[in-house]
C-alpha cells in the first residue's frame, strides 16, 4: 500500500486504492470502498461504507449505517451508525455505538453508550458505560457505573461506583472494587 504525503483531501468517493493522510476533515461519500489506512483532523462516513484500513482523528468520527470498517482511535467521540461491523473502538471522550452493531473491543474515556442489540466484546470507560435491551459484551467496565437495560447478556461486570441491572439480564460475574 502506497503511503500519501500529507495532503489536503476533503472528499473520497466510489474506489480508493491508498492511504489517506489529510489536512483537511475528511469525508466518505456513501457506497464507497477505501483499501487504506485515513488519518485527518476530522473523519465522516457515509452509509454502506467498506474500509479496509484503520481510521485515526483529531476530533470527532463520524460513522454512518451499516458500514464494515478496521479499528478507530480519535481524540474526542466515536459515533458508529447501526448495523456496522468496526474493530477495536477508542475515543477519548465518548464511544456511542447504535443498534444492532458489532465490534471487537470499545473503549470510551469519558463514556460508553451501546443501543439495543450491539455485540460489543470488551468494554471500557473512566465514566459511565450504558448497555442497551439485548446487548452481548464480554468484559465490561465503567468506573462510576455500569448501567444495563433489560436482557443484557454479559460474562462480566466491574465498577468502582455501581452496577444496575434491568429484567432479564444474564450476568455470570459482577463485581464492586475500589481500586488505588
Amino acid at each position: 500500500m502506497k503511503q500519501n504525503k500529507e495532503r489536503a483531501i476533503s472528499i473520497i468517493s466510489g474506489e480508493y486504492y491508498e492511504d489517506v493522510l489529510s489536512t483537511l476533515p475528511v469525508t466518505i461519500a456513501n457506497n464507497s470502498h477505501v483499501k487504506g489506512n485515513i488519518k485527518a483532523p476530522k473523519v465522516t462516513v457515509g452509509n454502506h461504507v467498506v474500509i479496509e484500513g484503520n481510521i485515526e482523528a483529531d476530533n470527532d468520527i463520524t460513522i454512518g449505517n451499516m458500514c464494515e470498517i478496521g479499528n478507530m482511535l480519535s481524540d474526542e467521540n466515536i459515533f458508529v451508525g447501526q448495523m456496522c461491523i468496526v474493530g477495536k473502538v477508542s475515543a477519548g471522550a465518548t464511544a456511542y455505538i447504535m443498534g444492532y452493531s458489532a465490534a471487537d473491543s470499545v473503549f470510551g474515556d469519558v463514556e460508553v453508550i451501546a443501543e439495543n442489540g450491539c455485540d460489543l466484546g470488551n468494554v471500557q470507560s473512566f465514566g459511565t458505560v450504558t448497555l442497551a435491551t439485548r446487548t452481548l459484551v464480554n468484559a465490561c467496565c465503567g468506573s462510576d457505573l455500569v448501567d444495563c437495560f433489560e436482557n443484557v447478556n454479559a460474562e462480566y461486570l466491574m465498577s468502582e461506583g455501581q452496577i444496575r441491572t434491568g429484567e432479564e439480564c444474564h450476568i455470570k460475574e459482577m463485581q464492586l472494587k475500589k481500586f488505588n
